[in-house]
């Protein structure tokens, strides 16, 4: 990638980057997570087959979606670690150079984060920052098979679960190779790798 085209990526991110406080991310983490929750469930129970599974694919992505970065937040409070405010900007993704999905993510910019604030992380050791790293990735992968959890416990047609239950693992295959080549993953093996 040339110089100028890295710049113009650089500027293009601080441009579309939204920021706000910690309180406010964690309360809209929580409310939509809820919200997914709830609808997977009444979705379950009394909607009709052909849109049942179109209502617990979107709360399926709500659930990946919305407990990535709190899952970071909370973990890393929890291990010393601070941050200073969520924001909304592009995916790492962007920059895998992938053809496809590299222009997909940067044309899709707001990917919710949370900003870690550097300085703390120099007071704690190089595996509790890993662990930070880590509870994004692995929290968005098992939240959100909560919902074939609640669509089992109600009982619905085993075609329907066996096609989430691939979409479930077709996701988790496919988040965890890119978040260890782009992503979180890849920031937790640096963090250890780090002297």
């Amino acid at each position: 990638m040339s110089p100028v085209h890295q710049i113009k990526r650089k500027v293009l991110r601080q441009v579309r980057m939204k920021t706000f406080s910690i309180l406010t991310g964690n309360i809209l983490s929580f409310f939509m997570g809820g919200i997914a929750l709830c609808a997977s469930y009444v979705a379950t129970g009394y909607t009709s087959p052909p849109l049942r599974p179109l209502i617990l694919v979107l709360c399926w992505l709500l659930l990946f979606y919305f407990t990535h970065s709190p899952a970071h937040y909370f973990a890393g409070r929890l291990l010393g670690i601070r941050f200073k405010y969520y924001f909304l900007g592009i995916s790492r993704i962007s920059k895998s150079g992938m053809p496809l999905l590299s222009q997909i993510a940067e044309k899709f910019p707001y990917v919710m984060g949370v900003r870690i604030d550097r300085s703390s992380m120099k007071n704690v050791s190089k595996k509790r920052v890993a662990v930070m790293y880590l509870a994004g990735p692995l929290t968005s992968i098992f939240a959100s098979s909560l919902v074939l959890l609640i669509y089992q416990t109600v009982g619905v047609s085993m075609l329907e679960s066996v096609i989430l239950a691939f979409l479930i693992l077709g996701n988790a295959v496919v988040s965890l190779y890119f978040s260890k080549k782009y992503g979180c993953i890849a920031k937790a093996l640096k963090a250890l790798q780090v002297s």
